[in-house]
């Protein structure tokens, strides 16, 4: 009996388990017009303070389910055969020295490589700036190391990381067709941040 209660238990938990990946799966891929379906029916059913208690405990929820996701390694979106972004963008990180100068740091994507950091050790840079381009603290704790990094240059100390994202868009099919062409010449360009060397604040643009 003992055994049976333990195996059912054991079966029990294995399919909980199995059931928890699959919602952090599926919850992380979910598409934007999911989001909006539960506050129409909230709206429609719930006076406000029953609504606003909802919302606080599903959005507790699907806080959960994101934080077990992420920690599991389940939070990836697959975007191989969804939208993609109609322009190119790349970030351009430069220092900032006590006596005025500024130096274009010589990190990958924006310096001479040779072919075997290309190859070898240059892979996830793409990906790498892909995931601290939505948080601020991660690109600040990325500052403070090339704080580090490249604390002298001519004698001189460093004082800020200036960082700036270009981008440049990418034609419609027929246009580039047309103009065996696919991006427009223009590039744009705007300034994220100033990070502080001393503090490693973040100054505004």
């Amino acid at each position: 009996m003992r055994t049976f209660c333990f195996l059912s238990m054991k079966k029990a938990l294995i399919s909980l388990f199995i059931i928890l990946n699959m919602v952090a799966v599926l919850y992380s891929n979910r598409p934007a017009f999911i989001d909006t379906i539960p506050n129409k029916i909230i709206e429609g059913y719930f006076s406000k303070t029953a609504s606003y208690n909802t919302r606080y405990i599903l959005w507790l929820l699907a806080e959960k389910i994101r934080m077990y996701a992420y920690l599991a390694g389940l939070g990836n979106h697959w975007t191989m055969f969804g939208f993609q972004n109609h322009f190119n963008w790349w970030y351009v990180i430069k220092a900032k020295y006590a006596d005025g100068h500024v130096v274009l740091l010589p990190l990958p994507r924006q310096s001479k490589r040779t072919f075997w950091q290309w190859l070898l050790f240059d892979l996830k840079e793409a990906k790498f700036h892909w995931n601290i381009s939505s948080e601020t603290h991660a690109r600040e704790k990325y500052a403070k190391y090339l704080c580090k990094q490249f604390k002298k240059d001519k004698n001189s100390q460093i004082s800020s990381i200036k960082w700036k994202v270009y981008w440049q868009y990418i034609k419609e099919p027929k246009e580039a067709i047309k103009t065996k062409s696919y991006l427009y010449p223009k590039i744009d360009s705007s300034l994220l941040h100033n990070f502080k060397c001393s503090k490693t604040e973040s100054i505004e643009p």
